[in-house]
């Protein structure tokens, strides 16, 4: 997705996903989820992009995107 900035740049944001297989391939740390966040959520844990290995495709396949 492309959005112009307020200088006039343009901007481009890529959705980062991890899978549950990268979780315990790579042992990733996970937490349960904030009882605040409303989001929709119906797992048990959660776990952030950065902590994947630096040189890890952060961005998989759109059929493993939710």
């Amino acid at each position: 997705m492309t959005m112009s900035a307020a200088a006039g740049a343009a901007v481009e944001f890529e959705r980062a996903a991890v899978t549950a297989e990268q979780v315990v391939t790579y042992n990733l740390p996970t937490v349960p989820p904030k009882t605040t966040d409303r989001r929709s959520f119906s797992g048990t844990a959660t776990t952030q992009p950065e902590a994947l290995p630096s040189d890890i495709d952060r961005y998989p396949p759109d059929s493993a995107r939710s």
